[in-house]
């Protein structure tokens, strides 16, 4: 929903932006330029940080981060110019998502609604939000809620009396919704974003939920008729299960299982170190093994194949079971790859316990499914690269729509 009546412009259009994203065991970097609403990829790197384990704060050594962040961009973009802004997106739960919605009932359902009654609507729903989120996160995360701080916020949906409509302002009803996505992440982790960007001289303008990104940046054709579908990022360390239902962005689930248990699978059975066993995992995906060996690792991979099945469905579970869910799963991510994944998920038995309306239709997601974002030198390497081309797809974004708040 654009609300630039209500808070103003949005971000002053600029040439170059930089994307940082953070991950577990990798970060990248993006420099891209935007020309007429459009972005052309211009440059990008990856720098490997260490070995990816489960449970470990991914923002828990800033001199690390300022490092290797330093060494993608320097890799991606060279000495960035003064004018650059930068969007950050964090994986894993150092940054929580939420979407909220809460309805109102008017005083009056004759007058028509007008900026002031849309802000006071928004400032309330902001207000619950908060002081629900702190309390959920306290008890999850052990963070006081004193250090729980609001970062981000945009409107999802609005509707007067139970229908959507896509600008309220002049309209007459006896109720608004609202439905606003939050994001929120704890002082401490909120410092070291901040001293990264110091220290790297960075204009940082927003700190993004990468799943929200994502889902924000993707071709509204790609969408089947029921306007949505999942999208099944699997990363290092953690995997996230988003769900796009009729064209609205509804949350993302975590667990706890990545790309890093194959890898450590494979360390184990075959007695070698963790960066070997790497190899042989990616070997294994672009088919470089022998028949023999292959056969042996996909054996080796049967069962966390069936534990990634089975958190995937889990997660859905948590989701609202009164309509159907989109047919098409998106696969991304640095485990997304994996050889053999996809067909796993496709002879899955996704209909037993969900509301798939119909068998859901499993594929890789591509560049190509970015909405106005263009690669032509073919920067982006595969499935793992797509998280940070969703934050640069979030950029293009912020130049057209104003957010409800923004990192300053």
């Amino acid at each position: 929903m654009l609300f630039s009546k209500i808070f103003g412009r949005g971000i002053i259009k600029e040439e170059r932006f930089l994307v940082l994203d953070i991950g577990s065991q990798t970060i990248k970097a993006i420099l891209f330029s935007v020309s007429k609403g459009r972005g052309r990829i211009i440059g990008a790197a990856k720098v490997v940080r260490r070995e990816a384990k489960p449970g470990e704060e991914i923002l828990s050594d800033p001199a690390e981060l300022i490092l290797n962040c330093g060494r993608a961009i320097r890799l991606a973009a060279g000495e960035l110019s003064a004018d650059v802004r930068t969007i950050i997106g964090v994986s894993g739960a150092a940054l929580r998502g939420e979407v909220t919605k809460m309805s109102f009932v008017r005083e009056d359902q004759r007058t028509k609604i007008d900026l002031l009654e849309i802000k006071n609507v928004l400032q309330k729903i902001q207000w619950r939000a908060y002081e629900k989120i702190k309390r959920k996160l306290s008890l999850e995360a052990g963070y006081p809620e004193s250090e729980i701080r609001l970062i981000g916020a945009w409107a999802e949906r609005v509707g007067i009396d139970g229908y959507p409509v896509s600008e309220p302002l002049g309209m007459q009803g006896k109720e608004i919704t609202l439905s606003i996505f939050n994001t929120y992440i704890s002082q401490g982790n909120l410092d070291v974003i901040e001293k990264i960007g110091r220290e790297l001289n960075l204009k940082i303008f927003h700190v993004a939920s990468e799943a929200y990104a994502l889902a924000k940046s993707l071709k509204p054709q790609i969408f089947s008729e029921h306007e949505g579908a999942v999208l099944l990022d699997v990363g290092a360390g953690l995997t996230a299960v988003s769900l796009i239902r009729r064209g609205f962005y509804e949350g993302t689930k975590i667990f706890s299982l990545g790309g890093a248990n194959f890898t450590k699978k494979i360390a184990a059975e075959l007695g070698i170190g963790f960066w070997e066993a790497e190899e042989i995992k990616l070997k294994y995906s672009r088919g470089l093994l022998s028949s023999g060996v292959s056969q042996k690792i996909a054996r080796i991979f049967e069962s966390d194949m069936a534990v990634l099945g089975g958190g995937a469905e889990m997660a859905l579970a948590e989701f609202s079971q009164t309509d159907v869910f989109p047919p098409d799963i998106f696969i991304l991510g640095g485990c997304g790859q994996l050889r053999g994944l996809e067909k796993y998920l496709k002879n899955y038995n996704w209909n037993q316990y969900l509301p798939f309306g119909e068998p859901p239709r499993i594929r890789m997601l591509g560049i190509e499914d970015f909405d106005n974002l263009e690669d032509m030198s073919s920067y982006l390497k595969g499935p793992e690269d797509l998280p940070a081309a969703g934050l640069a797809g979030l950029a293009l974004k912020l130049l057209g729509e104003c957010p409800i708040k923004q990192f300053t």
